[in-house]
């Protein structure tokens, strides 16, 4: 009687031990993977909306981007032909909407191509030439040759600031991060995966039950959510990034505004890690009430 209470208290202390090291090996791998899943997370927010270009040019149309270039043309335009003498009017119809979208998106897809993109200024010259003269003519002012010098001079100063601003600033440097980042985007996403597999195979295989395994899950679930939204949330609560001197306005509140966007796209995973570890977790409440899996574990 004696020996076999003695096997029984070497088998619990046994189970006891085997216990702790589950539990610790289940905790390890359920922090590696949050880890994993944070990461993972991190990746596809920056390639789904840091480097997107449909978010770039959603972005841009939410902003008015090209009716503050167009604005921007104009005003800068204008500084050009008053002090000559020349009346505000001669720059009517030199500029559509359609044209300077046209070159603006040219310019960054032929950037976002790695290509370059060369704007076509054939129409504006001619039309801002011809306003002039007919002006000229109207006016009763016939030109020499050192007036026809300052005349073509006047007109390349204004295709100048149209070619100038069409291009983002900022652009070249932008699109080398996103080069680079494509490159290690892929194996980077391959290698997480792969690990956040590993561990949740882990985690699932060290337990009988389904449901324990489960449960450090949901603690990884919801340490990924947490870690993915309490960043973002400090970030944009101290709006460093606005404090950032960017010229002209319109881009800096272009830049403020893709910035925002992005840290709210983390925001939008948090959540959504939030709601899948609900969702584990009514799954286990499931599996705890049901009958039926116990008896296909007995």
């Amino acid at each position: 009687m004696e020996t076999k209470r003695h096997d029984n208290v070497n088998q619990h202390h046994k189970k006891t031990a085997q216990d702790r090291l589950r539990v610790i090996i289940s905790s390890i791998a359920a922090f590696l993977l949050s880890m994993a899943l944070t990461l993972i997370t991190v990746l596809l927010v920056i390639q789904w909306s840091g480097f997107s270009r449909s978010s770039f040019y959603k972005n841009m149309s939410a902003n008015n981007y090209y009716d503050f270039v167009m604005t921007d043309i104009y005003e800068e335009a204008e500084a050009i032909t008053i002090p000559i003498g020349l009346p505000v009017t001669v720059l009517e119809d030199v500029l559509t909407s359609y044209g300077i979208s046209k070159d603006v998106n040219g310019y960054i897809d032929a950037s976002f191509r790695n290509d370059t993109y060369n704007v076509n200024t054939e129409d504006i010259t001619e039309k801002l030439e011809n306003n002039v003269r007919t002006y000229l003519t109207e006016a009763g002012i016939a030109l020499d040759q050192d007036q026809e010098t300052n005349l073509e001079a006047y007109v390349a100063s204004v295709v100048k600031v149209y070619t100038d601003t069409v291009k983002m600033p900022l652009l070249s440097a932008f699109v080398k991060a996103r080069n680079l980042y494509e490159k290690i985007f892929g194996i980077s996403i391959a290698i997480c995966a792969v690990f956040a597999a590993i561990c949740l195979y882990m985690i699932i295989r060290l337990h009988t039950w389904l449901h324990r395994g489960l449960r450090y899950v949901t603690y990884s679930t919801i340490s990924t959510g947490l870690m993915s939204g309490i960043m973002p949330v400090l970030v944009l609560q101290s709006g460093f990034y606005k404090k950032i001197h960017l010229s002209p306005e319109y881009f800096y509140n272009f830049f403020t505004d893709y910035v925002t966007n992005i840290f709210q796209a983390f925001l939008n995973f948090s959540v959504g890690w939030i709601i899948l570890s609900i969702i584990i977790i009514v799954v286990i409440g499931a599996l705890k009430n049901s009958r039926e899996y116990y008896k296909r574990k007995n």
